[in-house]
């Protein structure tokens, strides 16, 4: 069974949004899906980003998938902030 793993980008707060590549150590041969749900860093939910829950798909055959969460855009200079924001919950 193949090793599910999540990065954890340090988004500006320029950017619209903070992409997370969820990927597999090996491919598989039949789609994987794996929930995941939003967990703050020094980022927070609602100030900083949009968090939830959702599901992920990986085709069959592939190794990754991205999932894209909406950043705000403040005036409020912070330096830049980390959102361990995306986690496997299964």
């Amino acid at each position: 069974m193949p090793t599910i793993a999540v990065d954890n980008p340090t988004v500006g707060k320029a950017d619209a949004t903070a992409s997370f590549t969820i990927s597999l150590d090996a491919a598989a041969g039949v789609d994987v899906s794996v929930d995941y749900a939003t967990s703050d860093g020094t980022a927070t939910d609602g100030a900083d980003y949009t968090g939830g829950i959702g599901t992920a798909t990986i085709l069959a055959g592939d190794t990754s998938t991205t999932v894209d969460l909406p950043v705000s855009n403040d005036t409020i200079y912070e330096g830049d902030e980390d959102s361990r924001s995306i986690w496997p919950t299964r």
